[in-house]
């Protein structure tokens, strides 16, 4: 083993020694569960729900992607600013 190979593993396991480590990788591991989940259903929705042909799939979901996401991001950036930011109190 090369020592850049040694040292990017002393590094990682680095990563395993934080305080709430457990926490953070359930969290990563349901968060991307979900993500997938929701990926892998889009399809079949899209073709037997909505008549969708294979042919038409790429570029439904091309032209409906930006369009799903514009109002998305300005309500989670508001409902973020609104619950999690908040400014810090005293002087």
């Amino acid at each position: 083993m090369s020592e850049i190979t040694l040292e990017f593993g002393r590094a990682f396991s680095t990563y395993f020694d934080q305080e709430r480590v457990a926490l953070v990788l359930i969290f990563i591991i349901t968060y991307k569960i979900g993500d997938e989940i929701l990926f892998s259903m889009g399809t079949p929705f899209l073709m037997r729900e909505l008549g969708v042909t294979k042919a038409q799939l790429p570029g439904s979901e091309e032209f409906l992607g930006p369009w799903e996401q514009l109002p998305g991001l300005p309500l989670g950036g508001f409902g973020s600013k609104k619950r999690v930011l908040k400014k810090p109190s005293g002087p």
